[in-house]
């Protein structure tokens, strides 16, 4: 036997509930763990008594879970191990080491079934499974009535079946199942947006960017830059700039500048160094540049990722990017205590992905709500202002 160690993030606001962590033989959750593990709130794990083999490690935050039914009632993030939910790698065991998870809501299963599993009769799923297959075939112009037709069932009747069955109504599983295939293209192959819109069954992009925008609140190309990043399997350009992949660097005062070739004109520029290439915690290190140029950072040993973001107007609190318009940033950088990294460039791109991360900082600095002070921010032409975690 063996024991699986690693740490759960959570890309949203964390309300309370639960962190269901468990080892699994496939790539999504499915059958009974292994080895699983009830957190309180993101953070370490430790799967004990896990058997030799390659296991996938997958993670569910939600409000409640009864260990007797084995369901996640209104899941409100899910991840994996390795990439986003449902495209992890396995694990051994036999290897140890830590193993991140990060779980967001742009991973959600949109076609994990949350309700218990109805008694019906043998009959009953075999039109269930009729129509979620009618329903999951791409380019095909099905209708309610048609699926009536095919069944022998009234529209009342159907709906109410299919409903109970899965949770969703029949147009609400094909929005999904279409959404959740559109994700998997998006992930493991280079179509381009348009040929993923096609290829799930709608004629133009604009289809798919609704859906998306729905359900995961981004468009599909950040989408596709985000679990790209997540995966890391070679180097590629995140929403935030950074680049995964390549030999680390060693240093602890790290030096560089910042470009911005973009027509907007703001007031302040924060660069920070992160524990992952998203701004979702509070920096180790921090600076304040009236402008783009240069910047100072004195980072503690350990890997960081140097993240920036220009914004219009300054921050009201920790954590406050709402105005960003342009973010970019370079990692990882892997730190040694005493040595020196200068010229470390990040190119800002127009982009709105950090304002999404607006107030990660002050939830987690602050947890209870409270405002402890603010940091100063320089006025143009002023000299830049770092800051230290406290």
């Amino acid at each position: 036997m063996h024991a699986i160690e690693g740490r759960v993030w959570v890309d949203a606001p964390w309300t309370g509930g639960v962190l269901y962590v468990g080892a699994f033989a496939g790539h999504r959750i499915g059958g009974d763990p292994v080895a699983w593990q009830l957190l309180p709130a993101p953070g370490s794990f430790l799967l004990e008594q896990v058997p030799p083999g390659r296991w996938y490690l997958h993670a569910v935050a939600c409000p409640s879970w009864r260990p007797e039914e084995q369901r996640f009632p209104e899941a409100t993030a899910w991840g994996s191990f390795g990439g986003p939910y449902g495209h992890g790698r396995p694990v051994d065991p036999d290897r140890g080491g830590a193993h991140p998870i990060d779980a967001s809501p742009l991973w959600a299963d949109l076609t994990y079934m949350p309700a218990q599993q109805p008694l019906l009769t043998e009959e009953q799923w075999e039109v269930v499974r009729h129509v979620q297959r009618r329903l999951s075939a791409p380019g095909e112009a099905v209708t309610l009535d048609g699926l009536c037709r095919e069944v022998h069932l009234t529209r009342h009747y159907l709906a109410t079946l299919f409903k109970r069955a899965t949770g969703f109504s029949p147009q609400e599983y094909r929005a999904r199942f279409r959404t959740e295939r559109a994700k998997e293209l998006l992930i493991e192959t280079e179509r381009s947006v348009l040929e993923v819109a096609l290829e799930v069954g709608y004629d133009s992009p604009s289809h798919l960017h609704r859906l998306f925008a729905r359900y995961l609140g981004i468009a599909p190309a950040p989408f596709r830059r985000r679990a790209r990043a997540l995966q890391g399997a070679e180097p590629v350009q995140l929403p935030m700039g950074v680049v995964v992949g390549g030999a680390p660097v060693a240093s602890t005062l790290l030096r560089g500048s910042v470009v911005y070739e973009g027509r907007r004109r703001g007031l302040v520029i924060y660069v920070g160094a992160f524990p992952r290439p998203f701004p979702d915690t509070y920096p180790a290190a921090w600076a304040a540049l009236p402008r783009p140029g240069p910047f100072t950072l004195q980072v503690p040993p350990g890997e960081h990722y140097i993240l920036a973001c220009y914004c219009s107007e300054r921050m009201r609190y920790p954590g406050d990017m709402a105005t960003a318009f342009a973010d970019g940033g370079f990692g990882p950088v892997s730190v040694r205590d005493g040595a020196e990294l200068e010229s470390l460039a990040i190119t800002l791109r127009d982009d709105d992905t950090a304002a999404r991360f607006t107030g990660r900082w002050f939830e987690v600095f602050l947890p209870d709500g409270r405002q402890r002070g603010s940091q100063i921010i320089p006025e143009r032409g002023a000299a830049p202002v770092r800051g230290e975690a406290r």
